[in-house]
């Protein structure tokens, strides 16, 4: 991923973000955004990336570690997670990041 798609993946995952919070847009749970919401708010966000040009996407859903489960988008060696926020210790982290890189993301295996 170049850093202008970076840039423009960024704005359209702040943006949907913006919506979720605002309550402009609302789905299952959305009240609690993020928590809870990693399932829906990545389908959207699949559907607005796709809608950008950016393909292929691969959506990661309900990967497991610790009795928890969470799912996030892949797309050309990084990781997208629009809700990466409701972990407590992962706070800080950015919306995306290298796969290689991701020490989180690994923890979590497919059922």
């Amino acid at each position: 991923m170049n850093e202008s798609e970076k840039k423009e993946i960024t704005k359209i995952v702040l943006s949907l973000r913006s919506e979720i919070i605002k309550g402009n847009l609302k789905f299952p749970n959305s009240k609690n955004f993020p928590i809870g919401c990693c399932g829906n708010a990545s389908e959207i966000l699949e559907r607005r990336l796709l809608e950008n040009g950016f393909y292929p996407i691969e959506r990661k859903v309900n990967m497991w570690f610790n009795n928890q489960s969470h799912s996030w988008l892949e797309y050309k060696g990084y990781i997208i997670d629009i809700t990466i926020d409701q972990f407590k210790t992962h706070k800080n982290l950015p919306f995306i990041q290298s796969v290689a890189n991701s020490t989180f993301h690994k923890k979590f295996y497919k059922d």
